[in-house]
Formats: C-alpha cells, sequence, structure tokens
C-alpha cells in the first residue's frame, strides 16, 4: 500500500524478507514487526520506521545507513504504558459493577478506601496516604 510518498512494507513478501532479516533483532520473529519506508519524495525514500507490535517499540532507520542500527528507538525496553479507551456506556457499566462490589465489602474497607478522603501520597506497596494520617489498608482475603 503506497500514500504519498510512503511505502508500507509487510515482512511476509519475497522481497522485504532480506531487509527484515538484515534490521530485526537476532532470535526475533520477522512476522512481529511492520515497516513505513518514507522520504522525501517518492524516488527518495531515505527512512526506514520498523514497528515491533509485541511488545510495541518503534526504531527509525536511515536507509542508507541500516547496518550502523537505528537512530531512534522508543519502548525499547517496554515500559511505555497504555490505556485501555472505553466508550462512555462501557464506563457507566463499571461504575455500577463497582458500586455493587463496594457494597458487599466490611464498612471497615469500605472507609480505606473512602474517596472523600484526601490523598497526599502513595506508599511503596501502592496503598494511600490521607492528608488526616491514616492509611488505606491492604485488604486480606481468608482462604479457608
Amino acid at each position: 500500500t503506497s500514500a504519498g510518498h510512503a511505502h508500507f512494507i509487510k515482512p511476509d513478501t519475497d522481497e522485504a524478507k532480506p531487509l527484515f532479516h538484515k534490521i530485526v533483532p537476532q532470535g526475533k520473529d520477522i512476522q512481529d514487526f511492520v515497516a513505513l519506508q518514507y522520504g522525501d519524495s517518492k524516488d527518495h525514500t531515505n527512512f526506514f520506521l520498523l514497528v515491533q507490535l509485541t511488545p510495541f517499540s518503534v526504531s527509525l532507520y536511515r536507509q542508507d545507513s541500516l547496518e550502523d542500527g537505528p537512530v531512534m528507538t522508543m519502548n525499547a525496553d517496554d515500559m511505555m504504558h497504555f490505556e485501555i479507551r472505553r466508550t462512555k456506556d462501557d464506563a457507566e457499566g463499571e461504575e455500577e459493577s463497582n458500586a455493587e462490589k463496594q457494597e458487599t465489602q466490611p464498612e471497615d474497607a469500605q472507609d480505606a478506601k473512602d474517596p472523600q478522603k484526601e490523598i497526599v501520597g502513595y506508599w511503596e506497596d501502592g496503598l494511600a496516604i490521607y492528608a488526616d494520617g491514616t492509611r488505606e489498608e491492604k485488604e486480606v482475603i481468608n482462604t479457608e
């Protein structure tokens, strides 16, 4: 597929396989990558954008110096956080579900997650520290 002076490349074509084998890191499956070749004009494509799908990362290469490695890499250490987008209807259903869960919790557990208390920080374990000096308590699940 082409759009102006950009060209989408899939690794499953015979002409693309040597290129993907050249730049995809050793031991990685080339089928987990796609690329976009682009530049200043249709005849002068001087950049190669390599996208790894799982885990997501993006690397930018100069077409004339692929052997030198990427000019820039984003999310190489797989530290990027992604949020799942939901429609408003999905969010309302989730709020109702959370309200039902809170109704079935003991009163002590509800106090620990009181939305009216001002949170001033978090402990290392991720539990809230409130402005009044209290701390969110870890929920203990009895397996007996």
